[in-house]
């Protein structure tokens, strides 16, 4: 009745809003709180009202500006700024975001919840090793607390000290002995530093997997050695690069004597068919009975696996592959050089994570005389003609082939070479035994393990890593020394007999 008689009163419609909110109405509870700010913009309850439920509906950025208006509404209450820099952090301001917190920590230095925010903050800046004492002096704080001796552990990983990480994992095991985000940390830092009879048991912890173990669906314990007559079916969990990558593990579930069916993703089937690997089952295809069904992520675990087999074979369809030809020969004469800077779509709160900067790989690649193909994902409005600018010539933009991966099967079989951060189509042209140039991000995913020149999960592919500190001017430098290597007489505008470039 109070709106009714006067809707621009600011709270009266800080009051609706709050009705609406414990109603499970957010939408007109918002709407309701703008009207509140926009009759009194210097009212600080609605904003701030207005800023979680915009966190909670994840959208950072708007949360991150109602923040700053509410603290600028009170200037002498501080007690704001640890929300206000959690929704700079996941708005991907993570600069501005330290100081805030920092800031925050000036008026509760014990707080252990503003100590992890600001060290997981740090970690997402790429300052794994400034957020370490941050973990430490939570866990002195809180003790008990799993969860901050498993983001102590990230932390430690991320800075490179795959050691140190497991200890932390193991103490917040010690806490929380079911704890997956310490068991699958724990797990990755095994199988980086190849131990992997631990890496994998722990790596059944991963998300993908999350309730898994509390129903019948999925065997998770060891297999039999001998499967003789027993009928198995494995099933993704995963996206469709880590299918292809567990799928190597299905030969040695065929040697126990196992009657295998697979039930991949419906973009996998085909491929799969052609390669005989085992019964490939449609997704719609009447329920049968097994003995066991395991996701083909846990196959390794299962199966008690300390083997690093190669990938699946896999063969393009020819009609596709000799479309692409045409394309690239238009575009001009070998050797082709495909290029990705970052795997997936980009996500603001892992901006760091499988990507690599594309001015400097632009700049390895100017010196040879090759044509380079854009294979970037979603690229980003304006993004390969940038890339094209500082490559200092035209590219050959094919991205839109990551929507039909027969298409992408096809081109990375032709292609000379590929230069690019871990992604489907690493997968893909490991199926077709053809060799990429892996940038590797820090922290590493497991594949490619702790350090090392090449993974012997990809042993003919050279890796180039970037530092714990972010720093990627020494990979780019080996992968250029490596280029000049390879084709040390290609360079652009030269004339001279053409050598592949691997």
């Amino acid at each position: 009745r109070a709106v009714a008689l006067d809707p621009a009163a600011a709270a009266a419609q800080l009051n609706l809003g709050n009705a609406l909110a414990e109603a499970g109405r957010t939408e007109e509870a918002m709407a309701a709180w703008r009207a509140s700010i926009a009759a009194a913009p210097g009212r600080r309850d609605a904003r701030l009202n207005l800023a979680r439920a915009l966190l909670a509906a994840d959208a950072p950025d708007e949360a991150a500006a109602q923040y700053e208006a509410a603290r600028r509404a009170t200037p002498e209450d501080d007690t704001l700024d640890g929300e206000y820099g959690a929704a700079l952090a996941r708005a991907g301001r993570t600069a501005d975001a330290v100081a805030v917190l920092r800031r925050a920590l000036i008026a509760a230095p014990d707080s252990p919840a503003l100590v992890v925010n600001l060290g997981n903050t740090l970690c997402m800046a790429g300052k794994p090793r400034d957020a370490v004492p941050l973990f430490e002096k939570a866990a002195a704080l809180d003790p008990d607390c799993a969860d901050t001796r498993a983001n102590l552990g990230h932390a430690l990983k991320q800075a490179g000290d795959l050691g140190a990480a497991a200890v932390a994992y193991d103490r917040a095991l010690m806490r929380a002995p079911d704890h997956r985000e310490a068991l699958f940390g724990r797990g990755t830092c095994r199988l980086l530093a190849g131990d992997f009879t631990g890496g994998w048991q722990d790596y059944r912890a991963r998300d993908s997997m999350a309730g898994a173990g509390a129903g019948p669906a999925f065997h998770r314990a060891p297999l039999p050695a001998d499967l003789s007559g027993r009928r198995v079916l494995v099933l993704p969990d995963q996206g469709i690069g880590d299918e292809l990558f567990f799928l190597r593990f299905l030969p040695a579930l065929a040697t126990r004597g196992a009657e295998i069916a697979c039930r991949p993703d419906p973009r996998l089937r085909a491929m799969l068919e052609r390669a005989r690997i085992c019964r490939i089952l449609d997704a719609d295809a009447p329920g049968e009975s097994y003995d066991f069904t395991v996701a083909v992520g846990d196959l390794p675990a299962v199966l008690g696996s300390t083997a690093t087999p190669p990938s699946v074979a896999l063969d393009a369809l020819p009609d596709r592959e000799a479309a692409l030809r045409e394309r690239l020969t238009a575009f001009g004469p070998p050797p082709w050089i495909g290029v990705t800077w970052r795997a997936g779509t980009r996500n603001r709160q892992n901006l760091l994570f499988k990507e690599s900067p594309a001015a400097m790989l632009a700049d390895a690649l100017r010196p040879l005389d090759a044509r380079v193909v854009v294979l970037q994902r979603a690229p980003d409005e304006g993004e390969v003609e940038a890339f094209s600018a500082a490559l200092g010539r035209a590219v050959l933009d094919l991205s839109e082939l990551n929507a039909d991966i027969e298409d992408m099967l096809g081109l990375v079989g032709l292609l000379t070479g590929h230069v690019c951060v871990s992604n489907t189509n690493v997968h893909l042209a490991a199926a077709r035994r053809r060799v990429c140039r892996i940038l590797v991000p820090n922290p590493p995913e497991f594949r490619w393990m702790a350090s090392g020149d090449v993974s012997p999960w990809f042993p003919a592919m050279p890796v180039y890593r970037q530092d714990a500190d972010g720093d990627w001017t020494g990979a780019f430098a080996r992968l250029r020394a490596d280029l000049e290597d390879t084709a040390p007489d290609i360079t652009v505008g030269h004339n001279r007999p053409r050598k592949d470039i691997p």
